[in-house]
């Protein structure tokens, strides 16, 4: 629709895929797995929501400066990891 978009990757005889979900101003502000994730594995992909905020101009881009990444099951997100870019160089 308007507002998402989704990407599909086949390699292998393995797919995966995401829907990407955007503001109204064009910013992505999350993407999601459309699987539930497998809670009892020590890694992440299946089930991943990726959270993007606090947009920036660096140069004649937005950047998102705060991340969140989570897994997904049963409709419920479950985060394991949040960042911050506090600094981008340009050599």
């Amino acid at each position: 629709d308007a507002d998402s978009a989704r990407a599909v990757v086949n390699q292998a005889g393995m797919q995966a895929s995401m829907v990407a979900h955007f503001a109204a101003d064009g910013r992505m502000t999350h993407m999601r797995s459309e699987t539930d994730g497998d809670l009892a594995t020590p890694y992440h992909g299946s089930g991943e929501h990726v959270a993007r905020s606090n947009y920036r101009m660096v140069g004649h881009q937005m950047i998102p400066m705060d991340f969140t990444i989570s897994r997904m099951a049963g409709g419920k997100l479950f985060p394991f990891w949040k960042g911050r870019i506090d600094a981008i160089e340009f050599e």
